[in-house]
């Protein structure tokens, strides 16, 4: 059996009890079997690749903006039903510009995808995580915040640092910044910018605009 020409199994025939010879007509009835069958692994493979390119971004590895914003939707429901908190970070690489045009486009792909492997190693498995457009990457926090986001972004900042990757960061809290989730992200937005003009390698937080420098120790 070898969907794409790659060998995955291998079927042996034998008249066990009659101790006959395999006849042609039986031969070539189990080549079209493996024929069909191989097709068929051929077509679930590719059936698998479609969707996974659906849901995730190619480059990166996380989810793109619309199966963020699905997932996300979903979480912001569950949050009011149970009334828990969660949280939005929205990140920003800063002078990403600058690193495509001194050293490339491939270069500037190398960062994003260190990236996003640093925010889905860092982050916890339930931790949702996007690309949401260009340098830009997403982060939702679920049952997180006040000084738990405070701890999560120290966190990442720190080991950014560590991997030489410089961003920016806003975030926000429900129930602490926004009486809906749905807020989040507009609040995260304006602190992304906050955080900039405060210098870059920084996080701005909440309503209260906190701002938390990203770096080592």
């Amino acid at each position: 059996i070898q969907p794409r020409e790659r060998p995955l199994g291998l079927i042996f025939a034998d008249n066990l009890f009659s101790g006959r010879a395999i006849t042609e007509e039986a031969t070539d009835g189990l080549a079209t079997f493996l024929s069909q069958t191989s097709l068929v692994l051929d077509n679930l493979a590719l059936l698998r690749d479609v969707e996974r390119l659906a849901r995730y971004d190619s480059l990166t590895g996380v989810f793109n903006r619309r199966e963020f914003e699905a997932r996300m939707s979903v979480e912001e429901m569950r949050c009011l039903r149970a009334g828990h908190p969660c949280s939005l970070l929205v990140v920003d690489l800063d002078n990403f510009k600058a690193v495509n045009d001194t050293h490339g486009h491939s270069a500037g792909d190398e960062v994003l995808k260190a990236t996003g492997d640093l925010l889905r190693q860092t982050l916890r498995a339930h931790d949702l995580v996007g690309r949401f457009g260009g340098d830009e990457f997403t982060v939702l926090l679920p049952e997180t915040g006040g000084s738990d986001l405070d701890t999560v972004v120290g966190r990442l900042g720190q080991l950014a640092w560590e991997h030489e990757i410089a961003m920016s960061i806003g975030g926000a809290s429900f129930p602490d910044d926004c009486e809906v989730p749905s807020a989040l992200f507009s609040i995260a937005d304006r602190n992304l910018l906050s955080a900039k003009s405060a210098g870059r390698r920084r996080a701005c937080l909440g309503n209260d605009h906190r701002i938390i420098r990203l770096k080592g120790p």
